[in-house]
């Protein structure tokens, strides 16, 4: 099947969720290059509303879709985006859907190299990850200030 034809397969969703992403995958490399995650992740975790809380059956849903459809646009479109892209623009479109998620980088010595990776959990579930990613890398404790209050 073509990516064309797989693509007017998807909900209407599930293609804004596409959409977004297309056009927030490059813009975050680029704020992530000039900021650094210490300083870009905590303004995108507190520029969007949280004031509507779908129930988490719902939002557990809404979450997985939205990294399904990040995961598809960081690999098809025309901006090939790595595992911090890719949950940082998740974690903003979940944060602005009012969706709590945590944002985890972990870390693991493979063959006497040190490999980083980037996920998303939402309501104790890795969403664009599998559920071994806890065995497999070491998460940070937080990748941010203490200071800064998401809630």
């Amino acid at each position: 099947m073509s990516r064309a034809w797989k693509f007017f397969q998807l909900s209407a969703a599930e293609k804004w969720f596409v959409f977004q992403a297309l056009l927030l995958l490059p813009v975050c490399a680029v704020f992530l290059r000039l900021g650094g995650i210490r300083r870009f992740v905590p303004s995108v975790g507190e520029a969007v509303p949280t004031a509507f809380k779908p129930e988490q059956g719902i939002a557990l849903q809404q979450a997985h879709a939205a990294a399904k459809m990040v995961a598809l646009a960081g690999r098809c479109g025309p901006y090939r985006a790595n595992c911090l892209k890719r949950s940082v623009v998740t974690y903003w479109l979940l944060r602005r859907r009012g969706i709590n998620c945590i944002l985890r980088i972990g870390v693991r010595k493979e063959s006497n190299k040190i490999e980083a990776h980037a996920w998303i959990e939402c309501f104790g579930q890795p969403l664009n990850e599998g559920a071994d990613v806890h065995q497999r890398f070491s998460p940070f404790d937080r990748i941010v200030p203490q200071e800064v209050n998401w809630t």
